[in-house]
């Protein structure tokens, strides 16, 4: 009961940042499970939660999609998921603990020291952001890292970046639960925890949207970004030790 307990909360306090900043309930929820549950069995049933998390996000900021780029990263993902499929089936729960830890760390780092460019980058790097993302996302439920540095190297208005990003997000979340599924790794337990997160996600979601509208988004998003890098470092410490 108490672990359970410990799922919702994980899951709506991730939801609530994904609400307010447009990313964040795999990069702050998994780490945060994992020191509970085995990893295998949180990243399908986190890419569960993320999959209805996006699906509200990018219908609500459905105005301002670029579609024509929310194609291209999705032509790299689909040759990238099934290797990371093959990794999370084979490769052990602490190296891909280690995995996340690392490609945390750097994401953060690079989100504090970067800034877009004026004329922003070619669109064919977008292929290869999704090709990595779809690695990702198939072994450890995170393709968000390589697609969030891409579109934010893009001199773009926030809300299309957002929408851009949410709405490959749910995509990307419908082809990893896919290959999850195809792959067995959503199991009755799976399916378990994730009626425990739905509740919460939806919660999350609906608290993170009513601050949106009424508390700067700059605020927030550092937040979310000074805990996640602790995060990351406390995971890459577990994976090592």
């Amino acid at each position: 009961m108490i672990e359970y307990s410990y799922l919702f909360f994980c899951i709506f306090f991730g939801s609530f940042i994904q609400g307010v900043t447009g990313f964040g309930v795999v990069l702050i929820s998994l780490p945060l499970l994992s020191f509970v549950f085995d990893i295998k069995l949180l990243i399908p049933l986190v890419c569960l939660a993320a999959l209805v998390i996006n699906g509200t996000l990018s219908f609500q900021l459905r105005k301002s999609l670029e579609l024509r780029q929310v194609l291209i990263m999705l032509m790299g993902t689909f040759f990238g998921l099934p290797l990371g499929v093959y990794a999370l089936k084979t490769l052990s729960a602490d190296l891909l603990t280690l995995w996340l830890g690392i490609i945390i760390l750097g994401f953060i780092s690079y989100m504090h020291f970067a800034s877009p460019p004026s004329r922003g980058i070619h669109r064919r790097w977008g292929i290869l952001a999704g090709f990595l993302g779809g690695i990702l996302g198939g072994s450890i439920g995170a393709n968000g890292p390589p697609v969030i540095m891409y579109l934010n190297m893009q001199p773009w208005h926030r809300d299309r970046i957002k929408s851009t990003m949410t709405t490959y997000f749910l995509c990307a979340s419908i082809f990893n639960s896919s290959s999850h599924a195809i792959g067995g790794l959503i199991t009755m337990d799976v399916l378990k925890g994730f009626a425990v997160a739905l509740p919460a996600t939806c919660l999350g979601i609906a608290a993170g949207v009513f601050c949106y509208k009424r508390i700067s988004d700059v605020v927030y998003r550092k937040l979310a970004l000074t805990l996640v890098f602790i995060l990351g470092i406390t995971m890459t410490v577990k994976g090592l030790f």
